[in-house]
């Protein structure tokens, strides 16, 4: 009797090992990746100040090419051959506070209804330094991305609608010119239109349903078996540690110490 007892105490010392150990193994694997989360956090700030640079460059040499009055100094000489009676043309007509996004009398060729269409851009818009989405990679990325750089100018609807097409290129901006005129009275709308196109774009990701497949093989020791088991457990987003172990007893084989153990004290 002594024997058995202490034969039921070292299994019950295994079956606590193997808890901690997976315990021990989620803790890390959560540590990696926030480790990852925080060094791609920091390389995309780097990327984002980096191309605000180049955009701020890009946009002066632009002014300077579209209108040379701009930087030419106050009492530099007027370049030869201008027509000064057409210089005193008055100019057309411009939003003095704010810029608007497009004129009203602009013909139809986008999904947006007439109230989106009158949305202006907040005063100290800069514009997007973000990769132009294709269509071909996870598109709640893209979202969260482009929700969080707007988030620094505006969380108005309208306007992110606007201005969301410029964040698309190739086949995601072929889809977008194709939605049907009205058909986008809101934000909330577009992402729905854009997550069911784009569905397929996700990556997929396991869940605890793939751990019902998994059995202990015949001849396969405990111990290769829990690395084989950790190792899928890994890939599984938030697994909760009970169902972890729900379907590691299942998976065992009959004499495995651990199930031995389980179905004592059930008895």
């Amino acid at each position: 009797m002594a024997s058995e007892r202490m034969t039921e105490a070292e299994q019950i010392t295994l079956l606590q090992i193997l808890q901690r150990e997976m315990v021990e193994m989620r803790q890390k694997i959560q540590a990696l990746q926030q480790k990852n989360e925080e060094e791609i956090r920091i390389l995309q700030e780097q990327n984002d100040q980096m191309k605000q640079q180049l955009a701020k460059i890009v946009c002066r040499r632009e002014s300077r090419r579209r209108d040379p009055e701009i930087r030419r100094p106050p009492h530099a000489p007027r370049p030869q051959g201008l027509n000064l009676e057409a210089e005193r043309q008055p100019f057309p007509k411009k939003s003095s506070s704010k810029r608007t996004l497009i004129l009203e009398d602009e013909p139809k060729g986008h999904p947006f209804t007439h109230e989106i269409m009158k949305a202006q851009l907040p005063p100290n818009w800069e514009g997007l330094n973000i990769d132009l989405y294709d269509g071909t990679t996870d598109p709640d990325d893209h979202v969260n991305i482009y929700k969080t750089q707007m988030s620094l100018y505006t969380s108005d609807s309208s306007v992110l609608c606007r201005v969301f097409p410029t964040s698309l290129k190739g086949g995601a901006l072929s889809w977008f010119t194709r939605l049907l005129p009205n058909s986008v009275d809101c934000f909330k709308t577009l992402l729905s239109k854009f997550g069911t196109q784009f569905a397929t774009s996700r990556p997929y990701y396991l869940t605890s349903i793939a751990l019902i497949d998994i059995r202990q093989k015949k001849g396969e020791s405990l111990q290769t078996f829990m690395e084989r088991f950790g190792k899928l457990s890994s890939k599984i987003r938030n697994l909760n540690l009970e169902v972890a172990m729900h379907h590691l007893v299942a998976a065992l084989r009959p004499r495995s110490p651990i199930v031995y153990t389980r179905n004592q004290r059930l008895t």
